[in-house]
């Protein structure tokens, strides 16, 4: 395992230094720079609720953004900073907290008169930034846009239907009634008034208009962002403000940092307020790396992300890894306790012990039990004895960020110690999300997913279905109808545990994929912050935020 691991590292530093040699940023026009306060106890939405702060005195915050967002456009793929930047000004009929909890944010009350049916009302008073009023007709209008973005295939393949049934009142009519499914479509969806996408020269890909609380008021593609409150947001009754469209800061810029050390040097040296995508080694700067506590001037808010790092393997004729043992011969040649730490450090995860994590709805003590494909080298020789493979290279999918590259280099090298010769394919988000749902099978051998989710059936593994692909098959490009006997079982409203262990179990037996880890997200801000509101991804929700006002 050692001499594994050093030829990983040293991999990675080769990596590291080809990254480095594009020469310093460019030098662009940058925002007003934020100062840091004095220290105070901070706390975060597991101690305390999100409150709207009363009390007004002018508050700018700087937060760092991992990538450019390039588009603005509410319905362009997420990937980038795009999803991060475009959630302050944009709205969608409901919203889950980080404590998973749904709250209504357009919507006004949601029926379910039978099943497969839910009644969506919404406040008969919204209106966009404009002050264009928001009907039914405009909800349909978004989900229209929604539906003709590709990247959304998964998230209403069980939508049948959604017709206006009143000026205030949208029905929506589902396929099958699936755990999640409907709290999962109603908080995507950002709304949009059908007069402002039309007056818009380019679908807002610059000047973006919604429902919510913070307007873009200017910005440079690649080096920052800024958003201000409105000062008109039109939901006035601050009892019935959700979560994620609070302001209790009047301003918010993310600057771009694609380097992660320049990231953390300049909340260092105050010129951010806050950072969400920090390298491990840099931990170090800000807190304890052990302890997580954070050192005097900073504060470290710390929660397991709803996100699964996981192998999913292409079962297609086209493939190798249509072989199962194959596909158990990888999955035993990977240290996943060596990998996890080489792309998160020390005390950063948690090994997955099957398809699931701690944080989502459906999430089974007895699935993550711990008993799963342990490293076992010669197992693996083994398993690839017995497979038909003759030496192909196989093509690993990976999406364009540091922990993902640095565990894909790694299995590359467990992989390669067993005699298997392996590829990466590594693509920025919106690319990514384009190749992993090629409906040909032909373009990966493995996706190395870092899936998102709130849900087990719907949100998080929607792709084990055969209505992920309108070809009838799932991500994996397989129409096993076992599993989706298991799944549909699983999915349903009235589902117990045990039919999600039966799901996870027989998915485990076919090695269809191979859940590796969930990891906890620590988020660094300066001392000015004394409540940290985060997305259940992790990111911050900024308006919600208590940080102290400027000086």
């Amino acid at each position: 395992m050692k001499k594994i691991l050093a030829l990983v590292l040293a991999a990675i530093m080769l990596i590291a230094l080809c990254a480095c040699g594009g020469g310093s940023p460019t030098e662009t026009k940058q925002p007003d720079n934020t100062q840091s306060g004095g220290q105070t106890e901070v706390s975060n939405t597991d101690k305390n609720e999100a409150v709207i702060n009363s009390e007004h005195e002018y508050t700018s915050v700087i937060c760092s953004l991992s990538s450019d967002a390039k588009t603005l456009c509410p319905y362009a793929s997420d990937g980038g900073g795009r999803e991060y930047t475009r959630a302050q000004c944009f709205e969608a009929l409901t919203f889950t907290n980080s404590r998973g909890e749904w709250e209504m944010v357009i919507a006004k009350n949601i029926t379910n008169p039978e099943p497969c049916v839910y009644d969506v009302e919404i406040y008969d008073y919204v209106v966009d930034q404009v002050g264009n009023p928001v009907k039914a007709s405009d909800i349909i209008f978004s989900y229209d846009k929604f539906i003709e973005e590709g990247s959304n295939a998964a998230k209403v393949a069980n939508l049948e239907s959604y017709e206006a049934v009143g000026d205030y009142i949208v029905r929506f009519t589902f396929k099958a009634d699936l755990k999640g499914n409907a709290q999962e479509l109603f908080d995507k969806c950002v709304i949009v008034t059908e007069k402002a996408w039309n007056d818009s020269p380019d679908t807002m890909v610059t000047d973006p208009v919604g429902t919510g609380p913070y307007a873009l008021t200017s910005y440079e593609g690649g080096s920052y962002y800024t958003y201000e409150y409105t000062g008109k947001y039109w939901q006035t009754d601050e009892s019935l403000i959700s979560t994620r469209s609070m302001h209790n800061v009047d301003k918010i810029t993310f600057r771009v940092y694609t380097d992660k050390s320049t990231d953390a040097i300049a909340l260092e040296k105050g010129e951010t307020d806050a950072s969400g995508g920090l390298n491990y080694a840099d931990y170090i700067t800000f807190c304890n790396p052990d302890t997580f506590e954070a050192k005097p001037g900073y504060n470290n808010d710390v929660i397991t992300n709803n996100a699964l790092y996981n192998l999913v393997f292409n079962c297609s004729e086209n493939s190798p890894c249509a072989d199962i043992n194959l596909r158990k011969a990888i999955c035993t040649a990977i240290d996943v306790d060596a990998c996890n730490y080489l792309g998160f450090g020390a005390g950063q995860y948690r090994n997955a012990g099957g398809y699931t994590n701690p944080v989502w709805m459906d999430y089974s003590e007895k699935v993550d039990d711990g008993e799963y494909y342990n490293y076992n080298e010669e197992l693996a020789k083994d398993y690839l004895a017995k497979s038909g493979y003759n030496g192909e290279t196989i093509r690993m999918l990976v999406c364009q960020n540091t922990s993902a590259r640095t565990m894909a280099t790694a299995i590359q090298a467990y992989c390669s110690a067993i005699g298997i010769k392996m590829e990466l394919l590594e693509f920025d988000g919106a690319v990514y999300n384009e190749e992993k749902r090629d409906e040909t099978g032909t373009h990966w051998d493995i996706d190395f997913n870092n899936e998102r989710a709130n849900y087990y059936a719907w949100g998080g593994l929607g792709y084990w279905s055969t209505s992920f692909y309108s070809n009838g098959l799932n991500h994996a490009y397989i129409a096993d109808e076992k599993l989706q006997s298991l799944y549909d079982t699983m999915s349903r409203t009235d589902s117990t545990e045990d039919d999600v262990i039966a799901f996870c179990a027989y998915l485990e037996e076919q090695c269809y994929g191979y859940a590796l880890t969930t990891y906890y997200q620590p988020c660094f801000t300066n001392d000015r912050f004394t409540n940290i509101v985060r997305f259940p991804q992790g990111n911050f929700i900024l308006g919600a935020c208590t940080v102290t006002p400027d000086k």
